[in-house]
């Protein structure tokens, strides 16, 4: 038997259970194995039982970051199965999103291979559920913060020292030069030139991501197509740095249309210069190069589409 809330709130933690018993004790025996489970039950016959089962208990998972947070971890443990008695799994379950969303309850047989003296797993059977997530603001709030504190202090203490650099070297109204890329005149964007300001002195990979994502925010509302494309790069670099390449490929690809269908009317060889760079930064994120590295070529990017303005 699998008992588990098929509906459940979000941040709020609920018991999810799983029951196994031979056939003699499940016939003598219903009542009392299905005492203390939840009333959604659901029941599986299975063919085979051994001595020794084992059941495990997954969620969805999109990238790093689970539909459900599972205690203990997924896998409840080897456990013998007795002739006069059921033996249970237990776990505590809370949900991490909102919305319908899967869990999984798999049996495993443990064998032993002649030959071998550790036991093994034999997945058997399985068994999904689905579950109804309701929303819950204070936990999505709380939820967030937890998740990316780091990120929102980094934000607030790279603004704080782009300011305070801006003033102290006074080049509000003025033009900067950066690396190759030539004077970028910025008269007319105060925000954009603290910023840029920022990326220039100091190294943090936080204060890059920082810089980037504020001077996107800086362009002008006709610029929305660049925005997304280099706010899209920006997460994709900080908050995904372990994509396989296929991913990394397909997420760069999308960006380089983006640019193209931005740029292709008007100045031709900034055109170009912006696609070499993205093919640099492609070429970089492949190799599993140093994130540090796509990070100088984004701001390089970004400089380049800043002297377009």
């Amino acid at each position: 038997m699998f008992s588990c809330p098929k509906e459940m709130t979000l941040g709020i933690s609920e018991k999810c259970k799983a029951r196994i018993a031979n056939e003699e004790f499940l016939s003598a025996f219903q009542q009392l194995l299905r005492e203390g489970l939840d009333k959604d039950i659901s029941e599986r016959e299975l063919r085979y039982v051994s001595p020794i089962m084992n059941v495990k208990l997954t969620s969805q998972k999109f990238l790093s970051w689970k539909a459900f947070d599972i205690n203990p971890q997924e896998d409840g443990g080897n456990q013998p199965v007795i002739d006069q008695d059921f033996t249970s799994w237990e776990w505590d379950v809370t949900p991490q999103e909102s919305g319908k969303k899967k869990l999984k309850f798999i049996v495993s047989v443990i064998i032993r291979i002649p030959g071998y003296q550790e036991l093994l797993p034999k997945r058997y059977e399985e068994n999904e559920i689905e579950v109804a997530v309701k929303h819950n603001p204070i936990f999505s709030s709380t939820n967030f913060v937890k998740h990316n504190w780091k990120y929102l202090v980094a934000i607030v203490f790279s603004s704080l020292i782009a300011f305070l650099i801006a003033k102290k070297l006074k080049i509000i109204g003025t033009s900067i030069k950066i690396g190759s890329i030539g004077d970028i005149d910025l008269k007319n964007n105060e925000g954009v030139i603290n910023l840029l300001a920022s990326s220039q002195n100091i190294n943090s990979s936080f204060s890059k991501t920082s810089f980037v994502r504020k001077m996107v925010e800086g362009l002008p509302d006709s610029s929305k197509i660049m925005k997304n494309s280099l706010e899209n790069l920006r997460q994709f670099i900080q908050y995904n740095p372990k994509l396989n390449n296929e991913q990394k490929e397909q997420a760069f690809d999308v960006v380089r249309r983006l640019i193209e269908l931005y740029m292709e009317q008007d100045k031709p060889n900034i055109h170009g210069c912006v696609l070499t760079e993205m093919d640099k930064l492609k070429t970089i994120i492949r190799n599993g190069s140093s994130v540090e590295a796509g990070f100088k070529l984004v701001d390089q990017i970004a400089s380049m589409l800043l002297k377009r303005l």
